[in-house]
Formats: structure tokens, C-alpha cells, sequence
């Protein structure tokens, strides 16, 4: 499932989609690389007030998985980014030409453009960045090492 919003006013909804679709927060953890997502899910709490509580539970069970990598393994890679640690882990993207920048170029383009191709590139790339945190999550289970407990 995609949550795609065309403007910055459908955002919101979105994110409420998001939390209605998640149903059971006793067992879910959304991981993501970085704290991008959450500070941009506090921003909006900042902005909708009547939303604020549904995205401070939604940031409460998100799992900066960058952390836990970066403390548990040395990675033989260029940066630290997850383009550049899933690989080491043996997870690849299946568009070369489609990194975090480009899927933001590509996601601009298609709002303007409305070309399908566009966003079909942006929706793969993500959902392989999240097919990656899947890998690293089982990785770090195998090592005994994920702790999803702040």
C-alpha cells in the first residue's frame, strides 16, 4: 500500500491514513535511517494541532535503525548512509538510477507533470528502502542486537 500526497495540505491526511492503517501499536515499530521522518512528524503536530496526538504516537514507535547499525557494525562502505550500508548487508536497490535526490527530482516532476513512470520510480525506491530495513532488521536479530526498547 502507498500513501502519496500531491500537495503539502493533503500531508496531513496521509499521516492520518498512515495511523488508521497501522491498527495495533503494541506491536509495531516503523523504522527509518536517519530522524528525517520524525522531525517532519513533529513539525506537523506543531502545525495541526487536532492531529498532534495521532503523529506523537506514530513518532513514539519509530526506530532510528542508523543508530543501532552504526553502534553494532563496522561497515566496509563510503558513508553511512543506507544506500551505502544495506549493501554490506547484501540488499540492493533495483533502480540504479533512483537515489534519495533523484526520487525527489522524479516525485517533483510528476507533480507537475502527472507522468505515471515518474512516481511508479519514486514508489519502488521506496519501497526498497523499506524492503532494506527489513533486511537490516533481520540482520540485527540475528546478531542479538536490536533492542527497540528507548
Amino acid at each position: 500500500m502507498s500513501f502519496v500526497a500531491k500537495t503539502p495540505e493533503e500531508e496531513i491526511k496521509i499521516f492520518e491514513q498512515f495511523y488508521d492503517y497501522i491498527k495495533d501499536f503494541s506491536d509495531t515499530a516503523l523504522y527509518h535511517w536517519t530522524e528525517y521522518e520524525v522531525k517532519k512528524m513533529k513539525n506537523l503536530a506543531g502545525k495541526n494541532p487536532q492531529d498532534a496526538a495521532k503523529l506523537k504516537a506514530l513518532c513514539s514507535i519509530c526506530y532510528d535503525l542508523k543508530v543501532s547499525v552504526n553502534k553494532q557494525f563496522y561497515l566496509p562502505a563510503p558513508s553511512f548512509s543506507l544506500k551505502a550500508a544495506a549493501p554490506a548487508f547484501g540488499f540492493n536497490w533495483r533502480q540504479d538510477d533512483c537515489g534519495a535526490m533523484d526520487s525527489m527530482v522524479y516525485f517533483t516532476n510528476w507533480l507537475k507533470t502527472g507522468n505515471q513512470d515518474l512516481l511508479n520510480k519514486v514508489l519502488m525506491y521506496n519501497e526498497d528502502d523499506c524492503k532494506a530495513m527489513l533486511v537490516l532488521e533481520n540482520k540485527l536479530k540475528e546478531a542479538d542486537v536490536l533492542d527497540l526498547k528507548k
